[in-house]
């Protein structure tokens, strides 16, 4: 469920038309319970009191859902039923070979709804991971024999570093979003991140069109063309503006397969990577998609 599901349950809420009428019973049955046939005292104008305020605590409740996205937002947050999901160091290491030397941090989902939701992410995580360390790791020693076949010496080489590591950018009751990134250094650094959004009801990996609607591409691309501009006027490089000839990398859509995560504010983030619309040395290009 996203963000706008969330907003539109709230606006369904009915708002009892008899709302005085309720509130006056319940006050009279507290009145019987407690009091019998007594006149009003003290207690009662409390008990009186504390009805009102209820009542109008629950009316501010429906207009703040109606009116106030961030409410909205904020509310999401609270964890209804049950803990919320938790994302936790799972592996936390540093090791050192003759090849190359690992620093590796990695996440686990720890109190989900389903068990099989947990269970498909972390296995997700470590086979994946898995995989990418031993490419890595093939590379290292790829690089090494390589060095040694041009003529370099044993005791000149140092070994590759390999990072991982993982951030996350979303979690309440509703979404996940976190990041496993990893590089590898050498004579220049390689890059890579992969992205996980989780629909926490569902167990299902979210999508841009449940983020940003049915519209997503339009507006994702709108927003995307028209901070390009902005940023090409404030002196960065994208390819195919200003006087690069490379026209054929100049952004025109995302597609199905674009990265992005969400934010803590519920908000889309598109990242394209290292040399996809923009030269190296501006790193992966992010736009926030409101």
């Amino acid at each position: 469920m996203n963000i706008y599901k969330i907003k539109k349950e709230y606006e369904n809420i009915p708002l009892p038309e008899n709302l005085n009428s309720i509130v006056e019973k319940s006050i009279e049955k507290g009145e019987r319970v407690h009091w019998g046939k007594r006149k009003h005292t003290a207690m009662v104008r409390t008990f009186r009191a504390a009805a009102i305020l209820a009542a109008a605590m629950f009316i501010l409740l429906i207009i703040m859902s109606n009116t106030s996205r961030e409410f909205v937002m904020a509310a999401s947050k609270i964890p209804v039923l049950g803990q919320l999901v938790k994302i936790v160091t799972w592996q936390d290491y540093r090791e050192e070979n003759e090849n190359s030397i690992l620093n590796v941090r990695l996440p686990k989902l720890e109190n989900a709804n389903e068990d099989n939701l947990e269970n498909r992410i972390n296995n997700e995580i470590r086979v994946k991971i898995n995989g990418v360390l031993e490419e890595a790791e093939k590379r290292a020693e790829e690089y090494k024999q390589a060095f040694l076949d041009t003529g370099g010496k044993e005791e000149d080489w140092y070994p590759m570093e390999i990072n991982i590591d993982y951030e996350v950018k979303c979690n309440n009751d509703v979404i996940l979003s976190f990041v496993i990134e990893k590089s590898e250094s050498y004579a220049s650094v390689y890059t890579e991140k992969y992205y996980y959004n989780i629909d926490l009801e569902t167990g299902k990996d979210l999508k841009l069109s449940d983020i940003l609607g049915p519209n997503y591409v339009e507006r994702a691309n709108e927003v995307i063309k028209e901070s390009i501009e902005e940023r090409v006027k404030n002196g960065e490089t994208f390819f195919g503006y200003g006087t690069d000839d490379l026209e054929e990398w100049k952004f025109v859509t995302i597609s199905d397969e674009t990265k992005f995560y969400v934010n803590d504010k519920g908000q889309a983030v598109i990242v394209f990577d290292k040399y996809e619309i923009a030269p190296g040395y501006m790193g992966f290009v992010e736009f926030t998609i409101e």
